[in-house]
């Protein structure tokens, strides 16, 4: 099964009709299709990517799937969505998911770095209702990503969150699933 099928499973639980969630970085859209009819026309999604192409594919494929309504999309780093959410909604957010690295298909100079993803997910797990599930992929394969999936593992163990690891492959460089519940 891929780690996206895996981190859509997981979440999958701590989403119901109404709820409100975050794509912290849409990319090409996937996970936040995913969420958008998780959460049906009552739920709220906020969708964020820094990139202006993530934003515009995104936006396509929510419109090809007619579920763009409940949809939010937001030009910013995900370490900055707090700066963009209602206030109303901190510890009311039932899942997360966080996809690192770079767009794929688009320009792979531009990748999430360690200290923004640090700071995004710990600000994500504030916005967490208890219960809740965040999904963080981490792709080690290009550069940059050895030190970035680093970073995210040792804040992992020194805030000691209910955390289960899985990986894609065997491989030194293959992506990592870390699935997280809010206690």
């Amino acid at each position: 099964m891929r780690l996206v099928q895996k981190a859509h499973d997981f979440i999958s639980c701590s989403i119901t009709k109404g709820s409100t969630v975050i794509d912290m970085t849409c990319g090409n859209g996937i996970d936040t299709l995913y969420l958008s009819n998780s959460v049906k026309k009552s739920g709220k999604v906020f969708a964020f990517d820094k990139q202006d192409e993530a934003i515009l594919r995104t936006r396509k494929m929510l419109e090809e799937s007619k579920s763009s309504e409940n949809v939010e999309l937001i030009k910013a780093c995900h370490s900055q969505i707090d700066k963009h959410l209602p206030l109303e909604i901190k510890g009311l957010i039932g899942a997360i998911t966080i996809n690192l690295g770079y767009l794929p298909n688009g320009d792979h100079s531009v990748i999430t770095t360690a200290s923004t993803t640090i700071t995004a997910i710990e600000i994500a797990y504030e916005w967490m209702q208890v219960g809740a599930k965040m999904t963080i992929i981490v792709y080690r394969g290009h550069y940059g990503g050895d030190k970035e999936a680093m970073a995210v593992k040792n804040l992992l163990t020194i805030k000691e969150w209910q955390v289960t690891k899985c990986t894609g492959h065997e491989k030194p460089d293959s992506p990592i699933l870390y699935m997280v519940t809010k206690r």
